[in-house]
């Protein structure tokens, strides 16, 4: 991940400027110290040495004398981190989390190394512990509020659907390839043909009904695109991605009590599908039922505290039936996530004209 990689190097950088050791010896030979000349005394010395070739990418040499100075002292938390973002350079996540996890339990109030060790779980993907080391860290210093893009991304991860198994058919597994691409550069009238080469090859293979009904109804044939999706659905009737995208299109003609049916189902299949939580709100705003609409976008925030739509439209909603205590706080979240949004900013000058109205 390019984005964590860029913060990464950022946060190596600052984390040198914070340990702020005395200024680093000299010892030629960079990985090569004599242990039984470099005692306590010079601890400080050997880190900023450490700091230094760290700075300078020789990762190996770091970790040698890193191992060194932990040798010479347990509880030199400095050493662990350098260490851990050492590993974390090589790519080795598992040693990089082991490592700042030493160092923070040897100083527990260190924003940067619970953020540092958020990003070596993140680049693991293990999103839920970045999660929480991330957030934490924006507790004990609101100044790593200005990286919660990388905690929306972990959100974001963390809630995506599970990557469909390949087929089995090598020359189906290659065609599918190619859908994928053709669909992330919106070329469907490719994406439609080869899913008829695919279904030709094998009718069965429920993929190909989806994306070509994904075809269908981005080329705007949404009753072509709900025929493939259900007959996806009867291939394989836990397909949540089916079922998300049939409601989908059942929204969009106006159909809006079988968009919800889809909806739910796609929910109880995966119940973090944020997308599927969202339409079914708007489904819920033109059936006038506004609670349900709120129901939905504050289920919506509890699966994702960043969820900026979710916040202004649930403000939004509070706005219209009055409800300008409530609105406020939502209006406001969302503009910190969003800030200089003129939409987001006019709603709340609304809302907040509203409550003192």
């Amino acid at each position: 991940m390019t984005f964590i990689r860029n913060t990464m190097l950022g946060i190596c950088v600052l984390a040198i400027l914070l340990i702020g050791c005395s200024q680093a010896v000299s010892t030629g030979d960079n990985a090569n110290v004599n242990t039984q000349e470099n005692t306590g005394e010079n601890i400080e010395e050997l880190v900023a040495e450490s700091q230094e070739m760290l700075s300078a990418d020789q990762y190996e040499d770091a970790i040698d004398l890193c191992d060194v100075i932990i040798e010479l002292d347990a509880e030199c938390h400095q050493a662990y981190f350098i260490r851990g973002n050492s590993y974390y350079a090589l790519n080795d996540f598992e040693m990089a989390i082991e490592n700042f996890t030493s160092a923070i339990e040897l100083d527990p109030e260190s924003a940067l190394k619970y953020f540092t060790r958020g990003l070596a779980y993140l680049d693991s993907s293990q999103y839920e512990p970045a999660i929480a080391d991330m957030e934490y860290a924006c507790e004990l210093d609101p100044a790593f509020l200005s990286e919660e893009t990388l905690i929306r991304e972990a959100y974001t991860l963390l809630n995506s659907p599970a990557s469909r198994e390949p087929s089995s058919i090598p020359e189906i597994a290659d065609l599918m390839q190619e859908v994928y691409s053709y669909g992330e550069t919106g070329q469907w009238r490719n994406v439609y043909s080869l899913c008829n080469e695919i279904i030709e090859i094998e009718p069965g293979y429920p993929d190909a009904w989806m994306f070509r009904g994904m075809a269908s109804a981005e080329l705007g044939d949404f009753e072509a695109g709900i025929e493939d999706y259900s007959y996806a659905i009867q291939i394989e009737n836990d397909y949540a991605d089916a079922y998300y995208n049939r409601g989908r299109a059942f929204l969009v003609i106006g159909e809006y009590n079988l968009a919800i049916h889809d909806c739910n189902t796609a929910l109880e299949l995966e119940p973090h599908n944020i997308s599927a939580i969202h339409n079914r709100a708007y489904c819920h705003i033109n059936l006038d039922d506004l609670d349900a609409a709120i129901e939905d976008y504050s289920q919506a925030i509890d699966i994702d505290p960043y969820d900026t739509f979710a916040f202004y439209s649930r403000g939004s909603l509070y706005v219209f039936v009055g409800e300008f205590e409530l609105a406020v706080p939502d209006l406001e979240r969302a503009l910190d996530l969003h800030p200089d949004d003129p939409e987001i900013s006019a709603l709340l000058e609304e809302a907040r004209d509203g409550l003192n109205g």
